[in-house]
């Protein structure tokens, strides 16, 4: 665990250093995700625009489980995600909409805390309109002939399926200067700290020696942001990963959630 140690430690002497303002290291709770569809919205939960562009490294709050989703029913991510998770309208053209209810009721479960966020609180209210997929049409920025919505183009020579599209989200307010989701420091925190009030397990962190809130999850994403690998895995229940010298992976090892989070981050 030692080497653990090392990158938790380095992260909690570099968090606020000054040579770090331009490009701070990202809280926990949140990575970095490539996005290709931007939406404006106002303070209201009032659609304004659209555009769609490849970007890199858009910071967006995640759970423990959706920072490692994946198989046939992967968790959603609290703000951006993919279109097929954000827009409830999509079976008007032909996509799938099975993903919304989750990802809707976390969002409200959010907005209804005493951690809730202005911006957030206008991104729930205009999902509920159900007109996300219909304005991204109208605004051009998706195709819709034949019973189905064309690929979305990225970049040259590169096109995915629009429900793979990730979105991001603006809310322009007055008064406030952040207008991008993923640059508010406030928005970030505010998910940290919801995110780790609800009921957590317990237990001896192996780097720090201190009972902490106990990972259940370790991050992905060591290499880039679609990188699958982990350095640390304990989830085969049916395998060998720690089967035979123990019956929890907990017993092999336990770590805290933050310092895993941290030790993570790129």
């Amino acid at each position: 665990m030692s080497w653990i140690q090392k990158l938790y430690e380095t992260y909690e002497l570099c968090a606020n250093a000054p040579q770090f303002e331009r490009n701070p290291l990202n809280p926990v709770s949140s990575q970095y995700q490539d996005t290709q569809i931007q939406i404006t919205i106002d303070g209201e939960g009032r659609f304004l625009r659209a555009e769609a562009s490849e970007i890199q490294d858009t910071l967006i709050p995640v759970t423990e489980a959706s920072a490692s989703r994946s198989g046939n029913n992967p968790e959603p991510n609290p703000l951006a995600d993919k279109l097929c998770y954000c827009a409830s309208d999509l079976d008007k053209y032909g996509g799938d909409t099975k993903r919304f209810a989750g990802y809707q009721a976390q969002l409200l479960k959010w907005c209804s805390s005493p951690h809730a966020d202005p911006k957030v609180s206008a991104v729930l209210e205009y999902l509920g309109k159900g007109t996300l997929a219909s304005d991204l049409i109208a605004g051009r920025v998706l195709q819709y002939s034949e019973g189905k919505l064309s690929r979305l183009k990225v970049r040259p020579g590169k096109t995915i399926d629009p429900e793979d599209a990730w979105i991001r989200w603006r809310v322009e307010m007055p008064g406030i200067a952040v207008a991008n989701t993923w640059e508010d420091t406030g928005l970030l925190q505010r998910w940290t700290s919801f995110e780790n009030s609800g009921e957590q397990k317990t237990g001896i962190c192996a780097v720090t020696g201190k009972i902490l809130r106990i990972a259940r999850i370790h991050p992905r994403g060591i290499r880039a942001n679609s990188d699958r690998a982990k350095l640390i895995s304990s989830n085969d229940k049916a395998g060998f990963t720690y089967r035979g010298r123990f019956t929890e992976a907990d017993q092999a090892v336990a770590v805290g959630y933050e310092v895993t989070q941290k030790a993570h981050t790129r």
